[in-house]
């Protein structure tokens, strides 16, 4: 499998190794910066993630970009 890809992809591709995240929780990691991804499409409302980014997040090991107050 490639490590990039659209958020339900990377999403179905989690689901199926047993990971119960929802897509609505990788859209808000996105929509907040958490994992950076790259808008496509002519309104740019498609994103591209990536897969090894998104496991890094999973396990801790990706810095936390979310603000603190």
């Amino acid at each position: 499998m490639c490590d990039i890809g659209t958020i339900p992809s990377i999403h179905a591709h989690l689901r199926e190794e047993g990971y119960p995240i929802s897509l609505c929780t990788l859209r808000g990691w996105v929509r907040n910066g958490t994992i950076p991804a790259l808008r496509i499409g002519e309104q740019q409302r498609r994103a591209l993630i990536s897969y090894n980014n998104v496991m890094k997040v999973l396990t801790g090991e990706w810095p936390d970009k979310t603000p603190h107050h």
